[in-house]
């Protein structure tokens, strides 16, 4: 099936462009969406911190 579709589809540069600009789209969104869930990573991280008086 891959075969028959690379055989009549558009050129093998032009899928890897379209690809890559997909997983581009994909990693920034999962980024931004991570970032505004707070989650991961990306969460504030707590503080552990005790001020002397």
């Amino acid at each position: 099936m891959m075969i028959r579709l690379a055989a009549a589809g558009p050129s093998p540069w032009v899928i890897y462009t379209t690809a890559s600009a997909a997983l581009v789209v994909i990693l920034v969104t999962a980024f931004l969406v991570g970032s505004w869930l707070q989650i991961g990573a990306l969460a504030p991280q707590p503080i552990q911190s005790h001020v002397p008086h």
